[in-house]
């Protein structure tokens, strides 16, 4: 292991608490606190949302706060709306 990890691995052991409160912070802020069955559930995405996704006004953490989805599934949709409008384009 490299010296940083081991800095970090002694760092976790001697201050459990911060580190459970600095992952705590860490999922809050990127989390849509959804339950399995919403996680389970495909919800279609609508025309104002691809249009929101495409904008890039804002961050795709606040993105997903607003629109119910988790920020990978924004991120990933975007790059399947710009392959479909590409290869359209072609």
């Amino acid at each position: 292991m490299t010296h940083h990890y081991e800095q970090q691995k002694r760092w976790k052991r001697r201050h459990p608490k911060l580190w459970a409160q600095q992952k705590q912070r860490y999922y809050e802020r990127g989390a849509c606190h959804l339950t399995a069955a919403e996680r389970r559930s495909k919800r279609l995405w609508s025309d104002d949302d691809e249009l929101r996704i495409l904008a890039h006004r804002e961050l795709d953490r606040v993105l997903a706060l607003r629109l119910g989805r988790t920020i990978r599934a924004i991120q990933v949709h975007r790059c399947k709306i710009k392959k479909v409008r590409d290869a359209g384009a072609r």
